[in-house]
Order: structure tokens, then sequence, then C-alpha cells
């Protein structure tokens, strides 16, 4: 007999409640389910983020350019910020760590070909609730790829902000209860992306990165991430399936095992793998085409479904199952429609902290045996006891 007991962090976990993305499309989880809601204001091409409070109520959301309030209005002061919305991946929303009112909005802008990073500061306790923007556009850096990705630190109060430049370097930095530090922590490794197009992901548990490469030979490359240190390490290369395709939207199950990615090009295609085990031989072989078709951003979901944007139509497709192998991950297509405006290439931007589903195995259970222990992801929890 054996007595296992897990604690797991979950706030936050209503932070991604509602999204608005597309051409005044949105959806709202609240209830558990999917429920398409029609009252945004938003247009956003690719790049987007949306943010809930803890009790998974909206807030704001964005297109990198603007920002709207919970009653779909303009925020004050939130217009002209610099983000492109030539840029995929041109926002991502985090609060401030021990800080019920301030949150930064972190921004990839496009200047003449030399993206620019930059944060503004929004406090919720202007403007009787609905937040203003009260630091605008201050600028970190510049030459930078249109990728912006932000996780957890280890310690479950701070946050690493993400971001990567044209060679094979990335810039990690810190945001704590002091603020935003821009001291940057730098990875030099991997290979410098060919074609500066697609998602930058972490998984849910923040312990693995993926980065689109889109050469000739490679699609992308997996990462280790310590999410104590920031530091990124351990390349494993993705190779292509088809010449002349490129990387475009990734995502990982909410336990981290399997990972999904879209493909345009030659070959427009969803394909699975199997990341568990982390050699390039066995994460280039457990390869599975689930889907074929118009699939662009996918984002993990609250009810821990990923759903994939379909460019200029009224419907996301998703993956009902995304911890199984194969077919039996459930791919549906066209499961959410809308009545008024369009899905175009992107999903809004989040923590992906949020979506962590810790998951353990064993094996050995007859008596006298001894049973084993693996507990995945390791890195974002509690206590394991």
């Amino acid at each position: 007999m054996f007595v296992l007991f897990l604690a797991v962090h979950l706030n936050g976990q209503q932070r991604a409640n509602v999204w608005y993305f597309g051409d005044h499309v949105g959806i709202d989880f609240s209830s558990g389910n999917p429920v398409v809601i029609e009252d945004g204001s938003i247009f956003a091409k690719a790049g987007c983020a949306s943010i809930c409070d803890d009790n998974g109520q909206l807030l704001f959301y964005t297109n990198g350019n603007k920002v709207w309030n919970k009653n779909h209005q303009l925020m004050a002061k939130g217009d002209t910020l610099k983000g492109s919305q030539l840029v995929n991946q041109n926002s991502v929303i985090v609060p401030k760590p021990l800080c019920d009112s301030l949150y930064y909005l972190f921004t990839i802008n496009d200047y003449d070909s030399l993206r620019g990073f930059n944060y503004s500061i929004i406090n919720m306790n202007k403007e009787n609730g609905l937040g203003k923007i009260v630091e605008k556009n201050v600028e970190v850096t510049k030459n930078l790829l249109e990728k912006i990705a932000a996780i957890k630190h280890c310690n479950s109060l701070d946050y690493w902000i993400i971001t990567h430049g044209y060679s094979n370097n990335f810039y990690v930095y810190q945001l704590d209860e002091n603020g935003f530090n821009t001291d940057t922590i730098k990875s030099k490794t991997g290979s410098s992306p060919k074609a500066d197009i697609g998602y930058l992901k972490v998984s849910p548990a923040g312990n693995k990165i993926i980065m689109p490469i889109n050469n000739d030979t490679v699609l992308a490359e997996i990462f280790d991430f310590n999410t104590k240190t920031g530091k990124i390490s351990n390349p494993t290369q993705i190779l292509q399936r088809a010449k002349n395709t490129y990387c475009y939207g990734i995502e990982f199950s909410a336990d981290g095992n399997l990972l999904y990615i879209s493909t345009g090009g030659k070959k427009y295609e969803v394909v699975q793998y199997q990341i568990n085990d982390n050699s390039y031989e066995a994460l280039n072989n457990s390869a599975i085409v689930i889907a074929n078709g118009n699939n662009y951003a996918l984002q993990i979901a609250p009810d821990g479904k990923i759903y994939i944007a379909n460019e200029n139509r009224p419907t996301l497709s998703r993956i009902n199952k995304p911890w199984l192998r194969g077919e039996e991950c459930a791919f549906e297509e066209e499961a959410v429609e809308f009545n008024k405006g369009i899905s175009l290439m992107g999903l809004p931007n989040f923590v992906q902290t949020w979506f962590y589903k810790a998951d353990f195995y064993y094996k050995n259970t007859c008596l006298a045996d001894s049973t084993k222990f693996s507990f995945y992801q390791y890195e974002i929890f509690d206590s394991l006891f």
C-alpha cells in the first residue's frame, strides 16, 4: 500500500479565462467551456494579449498598438503603443508580483527591421477601476526577433520574460516585486533562425522552450529552460519534414509530454511530437501528422484543450485531448464557430504557467515490489511527499 500527496500552485489559473483576438472575436472560458463573445473592440492580424483578475474577470486586452478596458473602451493613454501589427508575437501581459493593481505590458515593435522591446505599466486603481497607462513605451533594447514569452520563476512569485536576438542569443529578464530588471540573462545556444516567423513557446511547467529556426533542414529547436537561473541550454533539433516549409504555431500539452507544431509553406500540417524522451532520434521519430489545412497560432486554454487559429474564417479548430498520442488527441476542425467576425493568424499570448497541470507516473505496484514514482516537469510545485 502506498499514499502519494501532491500539492501544486494553482494561483493565476483564472487569469486566462477571457480571450479577444482576430477581427472582433472572443471566447470566455469562465463556465469551464468556451462561450463565444462578440462585444470586443479588437482587430489583431496576428499578435495580441488579454488578462483577467484572479477571479477570472476581464481587466483589459491589447493588439500591441492599443489597449481596451473591460468596458471595451480605449484605456486612458492606451493608444500608440509600440507593438507592431506586423509582428506575430507582439505582446504579453504580466502582473507585478505581490501587487494587485500594477501590470506590465511588454511589446515588440518594428523599427525599420530593427525590432524593439518595450514595456508599459498599467495601474488598475486609476479611472475608477478601468485602468490607466502610467508609464508608456519604455525602451529596453532593439535588434530582436518577433518573439516574446513569459513564465513563472521557480519561486512561484517572480516572472521570466524571454526574447530572442537575430543570431542564436536568448535574452531573459526578471520581473519581481521591485519591478522590471533590465539586466539581461544571456544564453548563446542553438542555431540562428533563418526566417523570422512563428511563435516562441515555453512549456507550462517552464522546463522546456521551443524556438522556430525555419532553415533548409531545421524546423525548430527545443531547449531546457532553468526556471531558477533563467539560463537556456541543450538544444535538440526538430528536422524539416518537407522543403520550403516553416514553423508557425507551437504549443505543449498541459503536462508537457507532447508538443504540437503547425507548419506552412509547402505543407500546411499540425504535427505532434513526444518530448519526455528528449533524444534527437526519439524526438524526430515520434512525429505524427494529426491535421492538414488552415492552421496557424496554437494556444492552450484553461480547459486543457489546444485551440488553433483558422485564418480569415469564422472558426477555430481544436485539439480536444492534447495529452494523448496520435489520433487519440482528437483533433476537431471548426470546433468553435463565430456568428460575427473572423479568426486571423494569431491567438492571445499568456504567461504559460497559468496552464500547468502537474502529472506523475508510477509502476511496480505488486506486493513486495519496489514502486517507482516519476514526477514529470518538477520545477513548479510547492511540495511532493
